[in-house]
């Protein structure tokens, strides 16, 4: 067929050499990974149409992808393989045991840079190398109490009251608001080629949070890695995962006594059973066609609404870092709505922003069935919005791809006031022009 798609996969192993601190937590300076649970893993899928068109998509287990390490290999991939450098798209899986690969000047991060990109483009080159013919299916299949919002509010006497913040866990009871229940649905997409093993991506959903101990001084993949290791024994593939909008949702386990190896490892499998039900049950042969990709550089507003208590964040702030009595830092800042450090911090810090920022988002077509759409720590009532509204059978919205631009909380997150929503940079309603721009580059592509 003169129309059909050439696809490859490559991968390398990206486990650091030496011990490196771990992103996420809010104390990725000290975090430092005392032993290895999981090895871990980059991969590439190459996809090039009868055009010769490519567009790579390449998935890590990082917390969060830096600007300037984005650039870098974006550079060194184009250099080396010829491959565009705004068709290369880099997608983190966001484990919080992962290391943190922003450049704070540590030394043994720089030398882990060094050899993450190195990796990075070693499996660039192998999935060029490796591209076929290759058939295209795709598939959608509900995983239902797997994930969920991680702030809910309950009703009291016909009012929304809001609990469950950053310093809490949330109660779910008779009384709770079910209508921001997180979304179910886990998208699958195969891969066939002749005489090699299945390609098997998936894009789902939830926070990775899964921990050995109290103190997270474990190197691990998460419940990806415990993903891809059942998908694979059950299944002779190659198992890729893409994280989608999780900036407001959590796996399923809500106890922090839940949150061990044996259920982080039960997860995965769960996961990787739906995928297998999908496989077998829910799979459509995609039609081939070209490959389309825009690359679009967003102006969004950035959030200045709290400037007005910059002084008594600062006082918040101070009081903080000399006690580190959390008690008396939320009380000074209560009379005032600063609920936490982490919120005076989050006024300090917008209040030295400009008043906006370019945001990169991405919109590819695989044909004119599927369709993916790229950006930051987004809600997922973004994906949410996206996907019932876009003119592709299939879309896939893929969160902490690219350069890291925080949490992009949909209106709904400001109104009812959340830690994401203190600390995202951007202003209410940038989500919302987020999904519109997603929308109208899709529809473009269908013209």
């Amino acid at each position: 067929m003169n129309d059909c798609f050439r696809i490859g996969y490559g991968c390398a192993d990206i486990t650091p050499e030496e011990s490196v601190p771990l992103g996420g937590y809010g104390n990725t300076s000290f975090r430092f990974f005392q032993s290895i649970r999981d090895r871990l893993r980059a991969s590439c899928l190459a996809v090039t149409d009868a055009q010769e068109n490519t567009v790579m998509l390449l998935e890590l287990d990082a917390l969060v992808i830096d600007e300037p390490f984005l650039g870098a290999v974006r550079k060194q991939i184009h250099n080396t393989l010829g491959i565009a450098e705004e068709c290369v798209m880099i997608c983190a899986s966001h484990s919080h045991s992962a290391p943190d690969i922003w450049n704070r000047g540590e030394p043994s991060i720089l030398r882990y840079h060094t050899l993450l990109q190195e990796r990075l483009v070693a499996a660039a080159t192998q999935a060029l190398e490796d591209r076929s013919a290759a058939t295209v299916y795709y598939g959608t299949v509900a995983v239902p109490n797997m994930n969920f919002v991680k702030h809910y509010y309950n009703v009291e006497n016909g009012e929304k009251k809001f609990f469950g913040d950053n310093f809490g866990t949330p109660v779910y009871d008779d009384t709770t608001d079910h209508t921001t229940a997180a979304n179910p649905n886990m998208h699958v997409v195969q891969i066939v080629r002749a005489e090699k093993p299945e390609i098997v991506l998936v894009n789902w959903r939830a926070h990775p949070h899964f921990t050995g101990g109290a103190k997270k001084y474990d190197l691990s993949a998460d419940y990806i890695g415990s993903y891809r290791k059942a998908l694979e024994a059950m299944r002779p593939c190659r198992a890729m995962f893409f994280q989608g909008c999780a900036g407001n949702l959590n796996s399923s386990t809500r106890l922090k006594k839940e949150r061990q190896y044996t259920t982080c490892d039960s997860y995965g499998m769960n996961l990787a059973a739906k995928a297998v039900e999908c496989l077998e049950k829910h799979m459509t042969q995609a039609q081939p066609g070209l490959l389309k990709h825009r690359q679009q550089f967003l102006t969004a507003p950035l959030d200045h609404r709290s400037d007005h208590l910059l002084q008594e964040a600062k006082k918040v702030q101070k009081l903080w870092h000399e006690t580190y009595d959390l008690q008396a830092a939320v009380e000074l800042g209560k009379p005032w709505g600063i609920r936490s450090p982490y919120h005076a911090n989050a006024v300090v810090a917008k209040a030295g922003r400009p008043a906006s920022m370019e945001m990169e988002i991405n919109a590819i077509a695989i044909g004119p069935d599927v369709a993916i759409v790229t950006g930051t720590e987004m809600f997922d009532t973004v994906s949410t919005a996206t996907e019932a509204d876009s003119p592709f059978a299939m879309t896939l919205t893929m969160g902490y791809c690219n350069a890291y631009r925080g949490y992009l909380p949909s209106l709904y997150g400001f109104e009812y006031t959340c830690y994401e929503s203190d600390v995202a940079w951007f202003a209410p309603g940038t989500a919302e022009l987020v999904v519109e721009t997603y929308l109208q580059m899709l529809k473009e592509f269908k013209q």
